[in-house]
């Protein structure tokens, strides 16, 4: 199964988000990109508001690609159902022109 290519940012973390500084916000973002990439957690000894940040977001990242691997999971089933029906009704159809 392949991972997901996206990783979410909520409009409802703005409010939070807004209170870092620029500088803050990119060392939290890149954190979080390497996270969703090798699952790194990066530790931010040095700055409390971002190690609160980076472990409430990446614990939204993990569901995110939790609920992806589930619908990925959930597609697959219902199209091996679907091609099981095709293919049963395609062996009744053949048998009736025999």
């Amino acid at each position: 199964m392949t991972e997901p290519k996206i990783m979410y940012v909520y409009r409802d973390s703005f409010d939070t988000l807004s209170l870092l500084s620029d500088e803050q916000l990119g060392r939290l973002m890149k954190a979080l990109f390497v996270y969703a990439e090798t699952g790194m957690e990066k530790e931010f000894d040095d700055d409390l508001a971002l190690k609160m940040m980076f472990r409430m977001m990446h614990k939204q990242v993990d569901r995110d690609f939790q609920k992806y691997k589930d619908e990925c999971e959930r597609r697959s089933a219902a199209a091996k159902k679907a091609a099981q029906a095709r293919w049963h009704r395609d062996e009744l159809s053949n048998r009736e022109q025999i």
